[in-house]
């Protein structure tokens, strides 16, 4: 993706995430996406990634230096930075899973990005959902970003390929590289548009 692309789909994902634009079920996952495309794209070559992957192995290594407190990972750094990296691709799965599909996932299926979660059973309210106290419209300084997808799109993009290994990390890595070409073309077309009305 070219700059303009990664810029104008983080701004989009942004709005829609910050104003909480449409149903809750599809504006979460749109800007998910959005925000995971600019990310693993803009961040490619930064040495970001390289070094955030760095830093968790670096952690779980002194935490396994230490011995009493988390001998389970003694001489298993590698190992245990995978499943870390798994568990958050399986979080940021059932976030963004659909409630219907609690009858096969159970209680993982009502994940959700959002602090108050999905509720009781259906998918989310409609339009304009508010803050964190569940109230409101656009106004009344209720619009937040919500962290918890920002962050999670952001280590998906880039950190969780670099522990991940084997066939996993091969699927994440092409699932990554599939939404960026999907939404390089959307922002493109979008960024054309855009340039001819002007």
């Amino acid at each position: 993706m070219s700059p303009e692309a990664c810029f104008a789909a983080a701004v989009i994902a942004f709005m829609i995430d910050y104003w909480g634009l449409g149903q809750n079920a599809i504006g979460d996952r749109f800007s998910f996406f959005l925000y995971l495309a600019a990310w693993a794209s803009g961040l490619e070559g930064t040495g970001f990634a390289a070094g955030a992957a760095h830093t968790v192995d670096q952690v779980l290594a002194s935490a396994s230096a230490a011995g009493h407190s988390a001998p389970i990972l003694v001489g298993a750094e590698k190992t245990a930075s995978s499943l870390l990296a798994l568990g958050l691709v399986l979080w940021t799965f059932f976030c963004l899973l659909p409630t219907r599909y609690s009858n096969r996932f159970g209680r993982a299926a009502h994940l959700s990005f959002r602090s108050g979660g999905r509720g009781g059973g259906g998918e989310p309210e409609m339009v304009m959902r508010g803050g964190r106290g569940g109230g409101g419209g656009m106004g009344g300084g209720s619009n937040h970003i919500n962290w918890k997808l920002l962050w999670a799109s952001v280590a998906d993009a880039t950190v969780a390929p670099l522990l991940l290994h084997g066939t996993i990390g091969g699927i994440v890595a092409g699932i990554i590289a599939f939404d960026t070409s999907i939404v390089s073309g959307l922002m493109t077309a979008f960024l054309s548009i855009g340039t001819g009305i002007a």
